[in-house]
């Protein structure tokens, strides 16, 4: 006898469903090509940006370093030469009071104390001119002056100036041989000096 077979349909159920559809999502990549692109493109530009940040910085530095030397180069120049006509015109005054002190001429003593109270009234910062010759190894003092005014103020005595220069008298030997000599003699002293010594 013929046999009557019976096919029977059933639904999936729940559980195999949820295995279907986590093996479709397991088998997607997790970034998509965009986010992948934005990414490379977001790192490259940072990059460049960092660097091209970096080398600005540097550059502007290194022109700023060669900028500041430049301009200290110029100005190291600038008080050179101010200094250099500064000490000239010292010289030239101390010479020329130097030469005042020598004259020997009664009718002419009105005169140097007039012309050396000017000098020391336009020109405070001279504070002693003296004329001195050399006897057997020291200095003997001829003529001295001295801006009173000034060691008032600062609370100096002649005697310390005489001490002073007699102390140090060894740096201006040269002088007796022609040559001229700047010592700064502020070291042990109450105020910053400096003495110019100018051969005769």
């Amino acid at each position: 006898k013929p046999k009557i077979e019976s096919v029977k349909t059933s639904e999936p159920s729940a559980d195999s469903v949820q295995s279907i559809e986590s093996s479709d999502v397991s088998d997607s990549p997790k970034w998509s090509l965009q986010v992948k692109m934005m990414g490379v493109i977001s790192g490259i530009f940072t990059i460049t940006l960092s660097a091209i940040i970096f080398l600005a910085t540097y550059f502007f530095r290194l022109d700023n370093e060669v900028r500041i030397i430049e301009n200290s180069l110029r100005l190291v120049n600038v008080i050179g030469v101010k200094v250099q006509s500064d000490i000239g015109s010292v010289i030239d005054k101390g010479k020329e009071i130097a030469l005042t002190l020598n004259r020997d001429k009664s009718d002419a003593k009105g005169k140097k104390n007039f012309f050396i109270n000017l000098l020391f009234e336009n020109d405070p910062h001279f504070i002693m001119v003296g004329v001195y010759k050399k006897q057997n190894d020291k200095f003997l003092p001829v003529n001295l002056v001295y801006n009173d005014n000034h060691l008032n103020q600062k609370k100096i005595s002649e005697n310390d100036l005489n001490e002073l220069i007699s102390k140090n008298e060894k740096l201006f030997v040269p002088s007796f041989s022609g040559k001229s000599v700047m010592a700064n003699l502020s070291p042990g002293f109450k105020e910053k000096i400096i003495a110019l010594s100018l051969p005769a």
